[in-house]
């Protein structure tokens, strides 16, 4: 086991930091390589600040009057972007409209920004834009060091320029190896990276046992954040064991923890898990992953009313093999986790069960008036306790 705190002054020195931590504690690879786990051969990560992983995304024209050019895309679009990302355009005639800028303001469905002279509009037939961002880290899997087989599509964490220098908090765990990062930023707001390998049902049941997990979610038509100015994508649909639905910031979005439920799939993880051909398992297919729903009913149940105390409950996992005829297939859990309802604990506070401790932070942002969520970013009481020693 080992743990680290300190500060980062950009997601570039996050990177470095969290890198140089999982070398140190059961992964083997370089900085700004991808990582492989001493103890699961599957279980390979990457992490990026590289723009050129994100989606690209389509205008409806771009223009320019001397130095000062638009693009007009889908209000969805400009909802996700603001004021200091970078973008890359390609494929527009003339080439001035081509190459990487830095946003300088948004207005409705118009981005701003500033580049070589020229006054006229684009052909843009084949044009497109990828947002990227100096605030942006992304994390993505692959099913071997040499970056067989990566994921679909990275997951990533959004922290606004003015919120940098973050907190971290890093958590090494053997048995299995699970390294996790917590983000405090803005005194109350927490973001996060897990991955490692979880413990299968049995050794042999299938091919892989590996997983990674970070917040952000990407979306039809453009990029929903977890943060407290856009739309958030903040979801734990459990209304039906006693819980209203935790906020939802539409289409694609996730359940803000590790994995969902059967209602809400849990596109904020994947698991390498190679059933019926399938080898990393998300939302983004017809298979999904899951929270069993006996953690669902364990979590509804806290904090117990007897004595204000909550359970730590363990994050059990499930596939769903098809969506047109439900199939599921439980794969084991995710250790060194649980979930836990926050009323009574803070960020940082410990928990000590015999030799163990386990340090609790909320999904995104505590608030106790609103306990499963609220439509702005706020998680409610719903938490995770990770194990410190």
């Amino acid at each position: 086991m080992a743990y680290q705190t300190g500060t980062a002054a950009s997601p570039a020195a996050l990177q470095t930091i969290i890198e140089t931590f999982a070398l140190a504690n059961g992964y083997t690879g370089t900085a700004g390589g991808i990582l492989t786990s001493s103890t699961a051969s599957d279980s390979c990560v990457r992490f990026s600040t590289d723009i050129n992983l994100r989606q690209p995304l389509v205008a409806a024209h771009y223009t320019s009057s001397g130095t000062a050019y638009s693009l007009q895309c889908s209000y969805s679009v400009s909802l996700s972007i603001t004021a200091g990302q970078v973008i890359t355009i390609s494929g527009c005639s003339p080439s001035n409209f081509n190459g990487t800028f830095t946003v300088t303001s948004v207005s409705g469905a118009f981005v701003y920004f500033t580049g070589s002279s020229y006054t006229g509009t684009a052909t843009t037939s084949s044009a497109s834009f990828f947002l990227g961002s100096v605030n942006t880290l992304s994390i993505e899997g692959f099913t071997s060091s040499a970056g067989a087989n990566p994921v679909y599509q990275p997951r990533y964490i959004y922290i606004p320029t003015a919120n940098w220098p973050v907190t971290y908090y890093l958590f090494a765990n053997t048995s299995p190896t699970v390294i996790c990062c917590a983000i405090l930023f803005n005194v109350s707001y927490v973001e996060h990276f897990s991955f490692g390998s979880f413990v299968p049902i049995s050794s042999s049941a299938f091919v892989g046992s590996s997983w990674f997990h970070a917040p952000y979610v990407a979306n039809t038509g453009g990029f929903y954040a977890h943060d407290y100015f856009t739309s958030s994508s903040i979801q734990l649909d459990i209304s039906s064991y006693g819980f209203t639905s935790l906020a939802n910031g539409g289409g694609n979005s996730s359940s803000a923890l590790i994995a969902g439920n059967s209602l809400s799939y849990g596109s904020d993880s994947y698991i390498h898990a190679e059933i019926d051909s399938t080898i990393w398992l998300n939302t983004n297919s017809s298979n999904c992953l899951s929270m069993t729903d006996s953690s669902i009913y364990q979590l509804s149940a806290t904090p117990n009313a007897f004595n204000s105390q909550a359970s730590l409950v363990p994050i059990h996992i499930q596939a769903l093999t098809s969506l047109s005829t439900p199939n599921w297939i439980y794969l084991g859990y995710i250790e060194h986790i649980r979930y836990i309802r926050i009323d009574n604990y803070n960020i940082g506070d410990i928990i000590t069960l015999g030799s163990d401790q386990w340090m609790i932070f909320p999904v995104f942002k505590k608030d106790v008036v609103n306990r499963n969520g609220a439509t702005w970013g706020a998680s409610g009481t719903v938490g995770y306790a990770i194990r410190k020693t």
